[in-house]
């Protein structure tokens, strides 16, 4: 008999546990996102969440959580989360890591146990900030192609060095299949120019190796040749000096 009260009184006590850990999903609540700064890119930003109950009131005290994950595998996804808001607006915090398609999910844990409500958003990330591009070109001919061009360092040293030069077709997103060729002369100064090229781009970014060989004003010309053989050229002035130390 002690047995079977035992067993009664366990299922009892598990069946209570269940019912605590049900999460009842709510269906009529409306979850808004904007990213801050907009366009994205790689760095820091802020998710600005828009928590809007049935009949478009603002909903305040709850808990704000995002998982974002990137939409190829081989990343480390990124979780942040919030529960301070004023007037139903959230600001959570977040860190872009690497420029590309990425995949937001969004869950709302509302106030006074109503359960909770989710949201999927799918965002674009530029692999550089606009804000932080030395020269950027949109060419505004028929392909429709922006050229970035940024040198490591601004101005360039004497010797040798880096040149980025990003790639992002009308809407923003990175081209990775096209060649890209550097002409840099003189026009002043009766010199041999340098040359750079590459072909292999990530996220709509090529990396050029080159030489700097004289400090003064530079003349740099950026071919960028797309995988169905159209091209576009832009060129860009570029002051090196020589290292200080």
């Amino acid at each position: 008999m002690k047995s079977i009260i035992l067993i009664l009184t366990l299922a009892l006590v598990l069946t209570a546990c269940g019912a605590q850990n049900t999460v009842s999903i709510v269906e009529d609540i409306t979850i808004e996102l904007t990213v801050e700064p907009n366009p994205p890119a790689v760095g820091e930003a802020t998710l600005v969440i828009t928590v809007l109950d049935a009949d478009n009131s603002p909903i305040d005290g709850a808990s704000i959580t995002v998982h974002g994950n990137m939409d190829h595998e081989g990343m480390t996804p990124i979780d942040s989360e919030t529960s301070d808001s004023s007037d139903g607006v959230y600001q959570v915090p977040f860190q872009w890591s690497m420029g590309g398609g990425w995949v937001l999910d969004v869950t709302v844990t509302l106030p006074d146990n109503r359960g909770i409500a989710t949201a999927q958003f799918d965002q674009f990330v530029e692999a550089i900030s606009q804000d932080s591009i030395i020269n950027r070109h949109e060419t505004g001919n028929d392909l429709d192609i922006n050229i970035h061009y940024m040198p490591d360092n601004d101005p360039a040293i004497v010797g040798n060095a880096n040149v980025t030069v990003i790639v992002t077709n009308a809407d923003g997103h990175p081209v990775n299949d096209a060649t890209i060729s550097l002409i840099g002369d003189m026009p002043e100064h009766d010199m041999l120019p340098v040359t750079g090229e590459a072909s292999t781009g990530e996220e709509g970014r090529y990396l050029i190796p080159l030489n700097w060989t004289m400090a003064g004003e530079w003349d740099v010309e950026i071919t960028v040749t797309l995988i169905e053989g159209q091209s576009v050229t832009e060129t860009y002035k570029q002051m090196i000096v020589m290292d200080e130390q």
